[in-house]
């Protein structure tokens, strides 16, 4: 079987995470190239690998895989795969659920009590959580795994209004609602306010109400009289979100009600694993392929652009001076070396480095310099801090992006021979700075972020917002212009 380019990963230079990651894609990639696969097949065999955690399984299964239409059929090998995947033990640990309310002995029980209309609620709910279990699990946006998610604990508790939170970095990343219309907008002190005041261990009734953020109250429509239930969408020991339902006061919410909402917690928290992992597999799809491309452009039109520099430079040589093919020689090497340089920072952008495991950002950093100063005629200096302080995956991938952008501005633009890339950390907050020794910008620079031709610096400015940042742009006191990206830290 032809795997193509696709190659094993190098355990030395990853995390446990990035070798989940990195196997799945490379099986995914050669069950794309297995002429036994149907795209039907090779979809289906994805979406289980996506429910794999477990490195060695993986491995078993990149191995299994040369044997296919050898020792063992397509079928068989699929079959290993669902029998995998359906063993994938369970992820979120940390959330404590109350007794079954399912058990033999209970249901005996209600039998026995003649309770039918208890039964046929318990069997109600658990028809809900399984439809919607299944469903979530197919879900490809997190907005739309939160408005399930809010809507089904609204229908497990017959709650009039809820509200689902997704948290990331401290704050809101993204919101659903379930019984009004109203557009709603969560502040980041809002989330900061309201994780205190809920329990994290699981499902419960939030016991002073009163005390949560006025604005959540409003939104919720919560008086005196009703009640609200908290269920924490939780992922290893962090809570990755909530939601809150408010319930009638005249509609009993019991233990097993709880149990219900806590089931639904597990199958919300992860459907958004899922997705993130899915995200993650893609996002690796897609810088093997940028690196792809940037070793065709350097193989083909690079070697193509020099080859018709060398031969401008010999006709230059063999034609005089004041003939006007020599005008037009000189024309077409100028030409092709304006070309040449663009084509190095396109190269230089297409390449990148990940940000994890133990490929740390120093390190990514370090390499992106290195290839800048050879792609360009920019001298790259790196100053980099002794220790550094704790940052999010999110972070760290948001300052890697910023200061490439910040690059490819200074190659394209700045009419620069040398930049200086700083990193200087701060009690609460960390400082990027990109300066280099060119034009800089021009007086209105207030304006740039505005304009749409300045679409790296937009890309910047939106990089540094997403972690809860911002973007500053100057000019040097001897020139130059300077980007500098605030990042806050945690106290």
């Amino acid at each position: 079987m032809n795997t193509g380019n696709v190659s094993p990963p190098d355990k030395r230079h990853l995390g446990y995470a990035e070798q989940v990651l990195v196997l799945r894609h490379r099986i995914w990639s050669r069950l794309r190239q297995h002429k036994g696969f149907s795209p039907a097949s090779v979809e289906s065999v994805a979406a289980c690998l996506n429910l794999i955690m477990d490195v060695h399984q993986l491995e078993y299964l990149d191995k299994l895989l040369d044997q296919v239409n050898g020792k063992i059929s397509v079928q068989q090998f699929i079959d290993t795969v669902l029998r995998i995947s359906a063993e994938t033990p369970r992820l979120l640990k940390n959330i404590q659920l109350p007794p079954s309310p399912l058990t033999p002995e209970a249901i005996e029980k209600l039998l026995a009590e003649e309770d039918v209309e208890q039964l046929r609620h318990f069997l109600r709910q658990t028809l809900i959580l399984i439809s919607e279990g299944c469903t979530l699990l197919t879900l490809i946006k997190r907005g739309d795994i939160l408005q399930r998610t809010v809507n089904t604990a609204c229908q497990l508790v017959q709650g009039t209004i809820g509200l689902a939170l997704a948290i990331g970095e401290g704050t809101c990343v993204d919101l659903a609602t379930c019984g009004t219309s109203n557009h709603v907008e969560i502040p980041p002190t809002l989330v900061q306010d309201l994780l205190p005041l809920l329990d994290t261990k699981g499902p419960a009734h939030v016991s002073r109400p009163e005390r949560l953020p006025q604005l959540l109250l409003d939104i919720l429509r919560y008086d005196e009289t009703q009640q609200l239930i908290s269920v924490p969408l939780w992922y290893r020991g962090n809570p990755r979100g909530y939601v809150l339902v408010n319930v009638p006061g005249d509609i009993p919410v019991h233990e097993e009600d709880l149990y219900m909402l806590a089931a639904l917690a597990r199958q919300a928290s992860f459907a958004l694993e899922n997705l993130t992992l899915h995200s993650r597999v893609e996002e690796l799809g897609r810088m093997e392929e940028r690196q792809r491309i940037a070793q065709d452009l350097h193989d083909t039109v690079a070697q193509l652009l020099f080859v018709i520099g060398m031969e401008a430079e010999s006709l230059l040589h063999a034609i005089p001076e004041d003939s006007p093919l020599h005008r037009r020689a000189l024309r077409i090497r100028r030409i092709t070396s304006r070309a040449s340089n663009e084509l190095r920072s396109a190269i230089a952008a297409l390449r990148s480095y990940p940000v994890s495991g133990e490929n740390t950002l120093a390190d990514a950093l370090q390499q992106t310099a290195e290839e800048w100063e050879r792609l360009s005629k920019l001298d790259v200096t790196l100053v980099l801090p002794s220790q550094w302080p704790t940052l999010s995956g999110r972070a760290a991938r948001a300052i890697y992006r910023v200061v490439r952008e910040a690059l490819i501005n200074v190659q394209k633009h700045a009419h620069a021979t040398a930049v200086v890339i700083s990193v200087t950390p701060f009690p609460n907050r960390l400082v990027v700075t990109v300066q280099d020794n060119g034009v800089g910008f021009p007086t209105h620079i207030f304006q740039l972020l505005e304009s749409d031709v300045n679409f790296g610096l937009r890309t910047m400015e939106h990089l540094a917002e997403a972690v809860g940042g911002y973007l500053e742009l100057s000019n040097g006191e001897d020139g130059g212009a300077v980007v500098r990206l605030v990042l806050p830290l945690p106290a």
